[in-house]
């Protein structure tokens, strides 16, 4: 798909992405389909500019005795989200992209 003769964004799928809780020791893992908002793309002469943002729902499960974990029985679930940038510049080059993430706490 293609918004003013540029390709545009229209999916992203993770292969399996998990880390650990440096203070809990708690593996989290996020989800492989994440919300995907509708990309925005600005064309100023020959440059555009794309806005892309990506939200993965993460889980973080209690560890399994006989480790110890800060709240035993809680899962801790929270989004991460990434508002990805970058820009198209002739003849057919993409500077980027530059992503920045961001927690958003759940309850």
């Amino acid at each position: 798909m293609t918004i003013n003769g540029v390709a545009k964004p229209q999916s992203a799928e993770l292969m399996g992405v998990t880390g650990t809780g440096q203070s809990t020791g708690r593996t989290y893992v996020a989800n492989k389909n994440p919300f995907i908002a509708t990309p925005r793309l600005e064309k100023i002469g020959n440059v555009v500019s794309g806005h892309w943002i990506l939200k993965f729902k993460v889980v973080g499960n209690p560890n399994p005795p006989p480790q110890g974990d800060i709240c035993p029985g809680c899962v801790f679930h929270f989004t991460l989200k990434f508002t990805v940038f970058y820009l198209s510049l002739p003849p057919g080059k993409v500077s980027g992209p530059v992503a920045t993430p961001d927690v958003l706490c759940q309850h």
